[in-house]
C-alpha cells in the first residue's frame, strides 16, 4: 500500500521525468487505486476523483503513473546522503493541500526508514516563516 496524491499532469510528463531523476516511472492500473480516503470536502480532489471515475468507464481510460526509486538509488539515509527538509516539505505540502493533516499524518506514519540523518537545508533555516511555506503545519505533523 502506498499513500500518495493523485493529480493531473497530462502535458508535463517530460518535466516530471526530468525532476524525478533517480526514480522510474511505471504504469499504474486503475484497479490499484482506492478512493476511500479521498476527502469529500476538498473540491479540487473531489472533482478529479469524479472525473477519473467517469473516465474509467469511458472509451479511453486515463493513463496513470507512479514514480518508484530505481534499484541503484535505493539506500537508507546516511551522514553522506541525509533526508533533506526541503524535500519533506514539498511532499507534506502536497499532502496538506490535497488531503489535509489526515493525509500528511498517514504519509508520515506509513513511510519507513526515517533517519537521524536529517539536513535542514532550507534557506534561513532559523527563520522558517521566511522560506518554508506551511512550516508550522509540517513541523506539527513531524512531531
Amino acid at each position: 500500500q502506498t499513500c500518495g496524491v493523485l493529480f493531473e499532469a497530462a502535458d508535463a510528463m517530460a518535466a516530471f521525468d526530468k525532476r524525478e531523476r533517480g526514480y522510474e516511472r511505471r504504469s499504474l492500473s486503475l484497479q490499484d487505486l482506492d478512493f476511500s480516503a479521498a476527502r469529500a470536502e476538498e473540491p479540487d480532489q473531489r472533482e478529479l476523483v469524479e472525473r477519473l471515475r467517469r473516465a474509467i468507464d469511458g472509451p479511453a481510460p486515463p493513463r496513470l503513473w507512479i514514480y518508484v526509486p530505481e534499484a541503484t538509488s535505493q539506500q537508507t539515509a546516511s551522514e553522506e546522503f541525509p533526508i533533506c527538509q526541503t524535500y519533506v516539505d514539498i511532499v507534506l505540502r502536497g499532502c496538506l493541500d490535497w488531503g489535509g493533516s489526515g493525509l500528511a499524518h498517514e504519509f508520515v506514519e506509513t513511510t519507513f526508514n526515517w533517519s537521524r540523518y536529517w539536513l535542514n537545508d532550507a534557506l534561513l533555516s532559523r527563520r522558517p516563516w521566511v522560506n518554508r511555506e506551511r512550516h508550522l503545519e509540517i513541523d506539527k505533523v513531524l512531531e
